[in-house]
């Protein structure tokens, strides 16, 4: 019975061997020639013969699914071309192997519960991969599509009697195409975040160092993988990142800084700034991208939420307001950014607009000359395009005055010419317009 028996132990083996290792597959070939020779001999036990061709077709067989499980677990499972996916590949020692083994079950876990999963793939990498260098990891992840890659070993020593595993981590990561300068103000907004890559776990208490262990690979992973995605400068990619991020400014909350994240602070102000550049880069996409007023508003009021004080997120917040039909919060942002900084002009070009546009034009008049003789962080054609498609849904006579003002004074005179000369002769007729005719009049001479 132990001569039949010895097939069904070989082929255990062989579902169980780890298929990602190099050498699986000569290990994987020695086993399928022994299964073979088991096979053969358990049958001549019972009297059954085979010819010789028949063993060696078995053997053929066996290798060829050999080397297609090898082929898939090594070569083809770590791949992803999906952005999002981030790979293994700690060498642990035997005695922190158990330790290690929790903390990247830790980390899935982590990623289901933060609603990461559709996206953020982890990817088991092949075991016996052993990278020394930054450049051979980043030559890998490359070729495997990767985003990042959480490498590096494990150690155990003893501290006052105690068996301790220490973890020693690194990352590395795929971008985008760029040049020097920009690699390197990438890799310092990493760095922010990512200053410490060594922590211990002492087996007395492993619970609170595998707390410790997994929390920070957690986050320096996701943090490491957001800033890459905003790299790639995508709205899918930025949206991506913009998700990641706002997790991980969640988990920080209820952080403390020591010494395992001696630079909690600063990574969460990174983290607002990243947040900020994105809601803005999400609202100005919808904005003249795909037209999505209502979606660009809501990007836009997430900034204005995380940077209240910042002048740039109300004039955007002001803008989207009033195209979304809501008067009292444009307005409201406008005076905002009016308080935040009285010296820029973005807030005149807004309270002049709705001067004009509430027929009070003595106002708008001094609020358009506060502005001086240029106007700056600002694309005036966009302000002009804005009240001329406010002017043909309301057909406003003042709005054309505004639009021709503002064109002659820091557009096209050609096209501002035009648009005074035909407020104009829209407004003769109106004795209220007689102010904003005689300022027309003054401007085209």
């Amino acid at each position: 019975m132990g001569t039949t028996n010895e097939p069904l132990g070989l082929l255990e083996k062989l579902l169980h061997l780890d298929w990602s290792v190099r050498t699986s597959i000569i290990v994987g070939t020695v086993a399928n020639g022994l299964l073979v020779v088991a096979v053969a001999t358990g049958l001549g036990v019972i009297g059954i013969t085979l010819k010789p061709s028949a063993y060696v077709e078995m053997f053929v067989l066996l290798e060829f699914i050999a080397l297609a499980v090898w082929v898939y677990q090594r070569w083809i499972r770590p791949f992803d071309r999906k952005t999002m996916a981030i790979g293994f590949a700690v060498r642990p020692d035997a005695t922190s192997l158990p330790i290690y083994n929790e903390v990247r079950a830790s980390f899935q876990r982590e990623i289901n519960k933060l609603g990461l999963s559709d996206f953020v793939k982890i990817r088991k990498l092949p075991s016996d991969l052993n990278f020394q260098t930054n450049k051979q990891a980043e030559k890998y992840l490359m070729n495997k599509g990767l985003r990042v890659i959480v490498w590096g070993d494990t150690s155990t020593v003893t501290v006052g009697g105690v068996t301790t595993s220490v973890f020693n981590i690194q990352s590395s990561y795929q971008h985008k195409p760029m040049d020097n300068a920009n690699k390197a103000s990438l890799a310092n907004t990493i760095q922010k975040g990512v200053q410490r890559s060594k922590w211990s776990v002492s087996h007395d208490d492993s619970l609170a160092g595998l707390a410790v262990v997994s929390g920070n690979v957690l986050e320096v992973s996701l943090y490491t993988l957001a800033v890459c995605l905003v790299s790639v400068s995508t709205p899918e990619s930025v949206g991506y990142a913009v998700q990641v991020l706002e997790r991980i400014k969640g988990l920080l909350l209820t952080r403390q800084q020591d010494e395992n994240f001696p630079n909690l602070g600063e990574t969460q102000q990174e983290i607002d700034m990243l947040l900020a550049a994105q809601y803005a880069r999400l609202s100005e996409y919808h904005l003249f991208e795909t037209q999505n007023v209502a979606q660009s508003r809501i990007w836009a009021n997430k900034w204005v939420n995380l940077e209240p004080r910042s002048y740039n997120a109300n004039i955007q917040a002001a803008r989207l307001a009033w195209d979304t039909g809501d008067r009292n919060s444009a307005l409201q942002h406008t005076s905002r950014a009016a308080q935040i900084a009285p010296q820029e002009c973005l807030h005149r070009l807004n309270l002049g607009f709705f001067h004009f546009y509430d027929n009070k034009f003595g106002k708008g008049i001094v609020q358009y000359r506060k502005l001086g003789d240029r106007v700056y962080r600002t694309n005036i054609v966009q302000v002009v395009a804005f009240i001329l498609g406010v002017y043909d849904k309301t057909k406003k006579p003042a709005l054309l005055y505004a639009a021709g003002w503002l064109s002659m004074k820091f557009g096209d005179s050609t096209l501002g010419k035009e648009l005074l000369e035909d407020f104009i002769e829209k407004a003769k007729e109106g004795a209220s317009y007689a102010p904003l005719v005689k300022e027309a009049r003054k401007a085209l001479k």
